[in-house]
């Protein structure tokens, strides 16, 4: 575990220098634009909107940052060699592939806490009411960006960082329309059977949806949060078992 420990450290790190909390930084002065020119058209509904539309952007804004620094993590390390100076010392690949997972998923739960506690704040200023179910809600979105970095890193052990990206990319939009896509199986007279089992083993990113309760201000329900982080864990670790398969097999030249 120090091994992956210190992998996950030296991944946060390198992020850092790669200043992907500015990233955090471009979404609060988003945010505050959209609450700017949204309250006067939201016909006394502005607060609403504000949360909705800035939840929304928490999810957005992970996503970008999973695809952005998640498909070039392996990529870059091969590219510059030092992946062979690593695996030639006694850290064996899963731990090399958990810690960079580790590592990037503290980084996104560094810029998710960060964007949800600037929708907190402008959410404070306009309704000068305290709506901590908004913290929450931000917890489900790093459950979502858990799952699809775990995707990611399926991805990123076989493929290079644009294919790893689109992949990625499709993987969250599917993900969030899961549930479309079972509707869908249900109307078919036939053939109906594969778009369900394809449903259940594709990531149902729609689980870690609780913007539509909170944009009311009202929290989810009981033991839909757990549900899903039950979800995101059991998940994430038979991904990351395939990506660990795949990477096992993967040649270094």
């Amino acid at each position: 575990m120090r091994r992956v420990a210190a992998i996950a450290a030296n991944t946060f790190r390198e992020a850092l220098r790669q200043r992907v909390l500015y990233l955090a930084v471009g979404f609060m002065l988003l945010l505050v634009l959209a609450a700017l020119a949204l309250s006067p058209l939201a016909l006394g509904e502005g607060p609403r909107v504000v949360r909705d539309v800035g939840l929304s952007m928490v999810s957005l804004f992970g996503m970008l940052l999973v695809v952005m620094v998640g498909t070039s993590l392996l990529h870059g390390e091969v590219e510059r060699r030092s992946i062979h100076v690593l695996l030639s010392k006694p850290v064996r690949r899963r731990e090399y592939l958990l810690g960079k997972y580790a590592g990037l998923l503290c980084v996104l739960a560094t810029c998710v806490a960060l964007m949800s506690v600037a929708v907190l704040l402008v959410d404070l200023w306009m309704t000068r009411a305290w709506h901590p179910v908004i913290l929450l809600c931000g917890l489900g979105t790093l459950g979502e960006l858990a799952v699809l970095t775990s995707w990611t890193m399926v991805f990123s052990a076989v493929a290079s960082p644009l294919l790893a990206g689109m992949f990625t990319l499709g993987c969250y939009v599917i993900g969030n329309a899961v549930a479309d896509l079972r509707d869908l199986a249900a109307m078919l007279p036939s053939g109906g059977g594969v778009l369900v089992w394809l449903s259940y083993a594709l990531p149902n990113l729609f689980l870690f949806n609780f913007r539509p309760q909170v944009a009311e201000g009202a929290w989810p329900e009981p033991g839909q949060l757990g549900l899903a982080l039950l979800y995101a864990l059991l998940y994430c670790a038979l991904t990351l078992t395939l990506a660990n398969a795949l990477f096992r097999r993967r040649e270094f030249v």
